[in-house]
Protein backbone atom coordinates (compact mmCIF):
# COMPACT_ATOMS: atom_id res chain seq x y z
CA UNK A 1 0.00 0.00 0.00
CA UNK A 2 2.58 2.54 -1.00
CA UNK A 3 1.67 6.23 -0.70
CA UNK A 4 0.91 6.34 -4.42
CA UNK A 5 -1.64 3.51 -4.33
CA UNK A 6 -5.39 3.80 -4.87
CA UNK A 7 -6.05 4.24 -1.13
CA UNK A 8 -3.72 7.23 -0.71
CA UNK A 9 -6.31 9.89 -1.50
CA UNK A 10 -8.91 8.30 0.78
CA UNK A 11 -6.40 7.86 3.62
CA UNK A 12 -5.22 11.45 3.28
CA UNK A 13 -8.82 12.72 3.20
CA UNK A 14 -9.51 10.72 6.38
CA UNK A 15 -6.62 12.54 8.11
CA UNK A 16 -3.92 9.92 7.60
CA UNK A 17 -0.26 10.81 7.12
CA UNK A 18 2.11 8.57 5.17
CA UNK A 19 5.52 7.77 6.72
CA UNK A 20 7.73 6.49 3.88
CA UNK A 21 10.62 5.28 6.06
CA UNK A 22 8.23 3.21 8.19
CA UNK A 23 6.13 2.32 5.13
CA UNK A 24 2.82 2.97 6.82
CA UNK A 25 -0.11 5.34 7.21
CA UNK A 26 -0.77 6.77 10.67
CA UNK A 27 -3.57 8.66 12.36
CA UNK A 28 -2.60 10.56 15.49
CA UNK A 29 -4.10 12.87 18.09
CA UNK A 30 -2.92 16.42 18.85
CA UNK A 31 -0.11 14.97 21.01
CA UNK A 32 1.21 12.81 18.16
CA UNK A 33 -0.04 9.55 19.72
CA UNK A 34 -1.66 6.88 17.57
CA UNK A 35 -5.39 7.47 17.88
CA UNK A 36 -8.41 6.91 15.67
CA UNK A 37 -12.14 6.81 16.36
CA UNK A 38 -14.86 4.62 14.91
CA UNK A 39 -13.17 1.22 15.10
CA UNK A 40 -10.81 2.19 12.30
CA UNK A 41 -7.10 1.28 12.38
CA UNK A 42 -4.75 4.01 13.62
CA UNK A 43 -1.88 2.55 11.58
CA UNK A 44 -1.87 0.62 8.32
CA UNK A 45 1.38 -0.89 7.09
CA UNK A 46 2.20 -1.19 3.40
CA UNK A 47 2.24 -4.99 3.86
CA UNK A 48 -1.36 -4.81 5.12
CA UNK A 49 -0.88 -5.05 8.89
CA UNK A 50 -3.42 -2.99 10.83
CA UNK A 51 -3.18 -1.56 14.35
CA UNK A 52 -6.05 -0.09 16.37
CA UNK A 53 -5.09 2.41 19.06
CA UNK A 54 -6.51 5.06 21.37
CA UNK A 55 -4.32 7.71 22.99
CA UNK A 56 -1.16 5.88 21.92
CA UNK A 57 -2.10 2.47 23.33
CA UNK A 58 -3.07 -0.55 21.26
CA UNK A 59 -6.65 -1.35 22.18
CA UNK A 60 -9.85 -2.53 20.57
CA UNK A 61 -13.20 -3.73 21.85
CA UNK A 62 -14.48 -7.10 20.64
CA UNK A 63 -11.73 -7.73 18.06
CA UNK A 64 -7.93 -7.95 17.77
CA UNK A 65 -6.03 -4.65 17.97
CA UNK A 66 -3.39 -6.03 15.59
CA UNK A 67 -4.18 -7.99 12.45
CA UNK A 68 -1.65 -9.21 9.89
CA UNK A 69 -2.71 -10.22 6.37
CA UNK A 70 -1.28 -13.73 6.94
CA UNK A 71 -3.95 -14.34 9.61
CA UNK A 72 -1.88 -13.52 12.70
CA UNK A 73 -3.58 -11.42 15.35
CA UNK A 74 -3.12 -10.05 18.88
CA UNK A 75 -5.81 -8.70 21.20
CA UNK A 76 -4.94 -5.69 23.38
CA UNK A 77 -6.79 -3.71 26.01
CA UNK A 78 -5.29 -0.33 26.94
CA UNK A 79 -1.83 -1.32 25.66
CA UNK A 80 -1.72 -4.72 27.39
CA UNK A 81 -2.24 -8.11 25.71
CA UNK A 82 -5.53 -9.34 27.17
CA UNK A 83 -8.52 -11.48 26.26
CA UNK A 84 -10.89 -13.45 28.47
CA UNK A 85 -12.93 -15.21 25.77
CA UNK A 86 -10.20 -17.15 23.96
CA UNK A 87 -6.68 -16.99 22.60
CA UNK A 88 -5.23 -13.50 22.67
CA UNK A 89 -2.47 -14.12 20.15
CA UNK A 90 -2.15 -16.33 17.10
CA UNK A 91 0.97 -16.48 14.93
CA UNK A 92 0.09 -17.90 11.52
CA UNK A 93 3.70 -18.56 10.46
CA UNK A 94 4.19 -21.06 13.29
CA UNK A 95 0.60 -21.96 14.12
CA UNK A 96 1.29 -21.00 17.75
CA UNK A 97 -1.53 -19.67 19.91
CA UNK A 98 -1.17 -17.95 23.26
CA UNK A 99 -3.62 -16.90 25.93
CA UNK A 100 -3.16 -13.75 28.03
CA UNK A 101 -4.92 -12.15 30.96
CA UNK A 102 -3.77 -8.61 31.72
CA UNK A 103 -0.40 -9.24 30.09
CA UNK A 104 0.32 -12.60 31.75
CA UNK A 105 0.89 -15.39 29.23
CA UNK A 106 -0.52 -18.91 29.44
CA UNK A 107 0.94 -21.53 27.12
CA UNK A 108 -2.00 -23.92 27.25
CA UNK A 109 -5.73 -23.44 27.08
CA UNK A 110 -6.13 -25.44 30.30
CA UNK A 111 -3.83 -23.07 32.25
CA UNK A 112 -5.68 -20.11 30.78
CA UNK A 113 -9.12 -21.45 31.70
CA UNK A 114 -8.08 -22.03 35.32
CA UNK A 115 -6.61 -18.52 35.52
CA UNK A 116 -9.73 -17.06 33.90
CA UNK A 117 -11.98 -18.65 36.54
CA UNK A 118 -9.83 -17.10 39.26
CA UNK A 119 -9.92 -13.75 37.43
CA UNK A 120 -13.73 -13.86 37.33
CA UNK A 121 -13.85 -14.67 41.05
CA UNK A 122 -11.28 -12.02 42.02
CA UNK A 123 -13.06 -9.33 39.99
CA UNK A 124 -16.58 -10.37 41.02
CA UNK A 125 -17.55 -11.02 37.40
CA UNK A 126 -20.27 -13.36 36.17
CA UNK A 127 -18.71 -15.39 33.37
CA UNK A 128 -20.32 -15.08 29.92
CA UNK A 129 -23.06 -17.66 29.44
CA UNK A 130 -23.74 -18.01 33.17
CA UNK A 131 -26.61 -16.45 35.07
CA UNK A 132 -24.75 -16.46 38.41
CA UNK A 133 -21.24 -16.74 39.82
CA UNK A 134 -19.97 -20.18 40.79
CA UNK A 135 -20.30 -21.06 44.43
Amino acid sequence: MAETNNNAAAYRKAGGVYYPLQRCWKWTDEDGLLDRDGDKPAMIEDIGGKFWARKGKLTRDDAPAYKHPNGSFVWYRDGVIHRLTGKAAYFAATGESMWFIEGKAYKTQEEFEAAREKYYEDHDIVAPGRSTKRA
